[in-house]
């Protein structure tokens, strides 16, 4: 098919559909992360490289996405010159690169809709999808409730979750379809759609004054993640009683 950004016919690279830092807060000593099933029938497995596939040409992997991948590494693992300041359960981010880091956030959402792995099979954005392509050939970042982005950082027994991950799924809220990911224990809600948004929940988007607010909220009060962990636990038990799990 060619390269799925740029459309040209020419020799594809294996793309990371998830980029590659995302996955750092994951890794054991050996650069191996830990998958744990919520099905009772799949084993637990051990992986070394996050989840890749022929997508681009090695020129929109490295010229259009390692920009902002970059940026978007600094800005969450350090390195970025930015003001964060702490109001009860809201980490406010300042100074951010509005163009850049929502660039890169466009990028994980569309490279989770083009993707034909299993993993991301709820994720189909059907003419969103053109949309975004322009958009992350052309730099143009959009406004801020165009595939506006919500994160929340769950809490788990008053423990951040950096390890954890699920695949994304989707739900209507507020006329559009939203879908969730949770990547390295931040939770992402990208709204698709045109219907119109509360204020207060837009304010909670990246702004094109360099703001970001990340809700720090106890996985209590997420009931799809909660229902998940209990799942995740019933799978485990049962696992153990018909023998343990494999890796």
């Amino acid at each position: 098919m060619g390269c799925r950004l740029c459309l040209k016919n020419v020799k594809l690279v294996n793309s990371h559909v998830i980029s590659e830092f995302l996955y750092s807060r994951m890794y054991d000593p050996k650069h191996r992360f830990f998958v744990i099933s919520s099905a009772p029938e799949v084993d637990d497995r051990l992986f070394q490289k996050g989840l890749r596939e022929p997508l681009l040409c090695e020129d929109c992997d490295n010229r259009v996405l390692s920009t902002y991948e970059n940026y978007a590494r600094r800005v969450l693992d350090g390195g970025e010159m930015i003001q964060t300041a702490i109001d009860r359960n809201d980490l406010r981010l300042r100074d951010l690169d509005y163009t850049r880091l929502r660039m890169f956030y466009l990028s994980l959402l569309w490279r989770m809709s083009v993707s034909k792995h299993p993993y991301f099979k709820e994720v189909s954005l059907g003419p969103h999808e053109e949309v975004l392509r322009r958009m992350l050939l052309e730099a143009r970042p959009g406004e801020p409730d165009q595939y506006g982005l919500l994160c929340v950082a769950p809490v788990f027994g008053g423990q951040h979750l950096g390890n954890w991950m699920m695949p994304p799924d989707w739900v209507r809220m507020n006329g559009r379809r939203v879908y969730r990911c949770l990547i390295a224990g931040l939770l992402y809600c990208f709204f698709v759609g045109k219907s119109p948004l509360p204020g207060r929940l837009m304010e909670r988007f990246i702004q094109k004054n360099g703001s970001w607010v990340i809700r720090r909220e106890k996985i209590e009060k997420i009931r799809f993640l909660a229902d998940w962990c209990v799942r995740i636990g019933e799978a485990m038990n049962e696992r153990r009683l018909r023998g343990g799990a494999r890796v």
